[in-house]
């Protein structure tokens, strides 16, 4: 699990195979120092990612663990930037999924475009 600021996200992951790239759709917004509370689940997310990859376990012991290091998985994530409303944050989801072929999708639980987000994955099959 990640964590900050009191906002948990658990990573329930499960992966068969060798050599598993799973692609992952970062969507908030990342603010500037003066508001630090806003913006922290896309930078969570983003080094989340870079740590699993790296098999890191200073902030998630865990992906340390022999049984991480042993799996073939790597994250590769890309951030989109949901500041500039809905309509665009809907678009980019879209070409996320048909184009960057995201499996999965990792956002804000208190940004505005939260709910059509949700929605849309779940229309997707897109693990949130």
């Amino acid at each position: 699990e990640a964590g900050g600021a009191g906002i948990m996200i658990p990573l329930h992951l499960v992966f068969l195979g060798l050599g598993v790239q799973v692609k992952v759709g970062v969507l908030g917004t990342i603010r500037p120092p003066e508001s630090p509370s806003v913006g922290q689940i896309p930078i969570m997310a983003l080094l989340a990612a870079r740590h699993f990859n790296e098999r890191n376990g200073s902030v998630v012991p865990r992906f340390a663990d022999p049984d991480v290091v042993d799996c073939d998985v790597q994250l590769h994530a890309s951030f989109v930037d949901t500041r500039y409303g809905c309509p665009d944050a809907i678009d980019e989801y879209a070409a996320g999924v048909t184009v960057d072929q995201w499996q999965a999708i990792v956002g804000e639980s208190y940004s505005s475009c939260s709910i059509s987000l949700a929605v849309l994955g779940s229309v997707f099959g897109t693990v949130q």
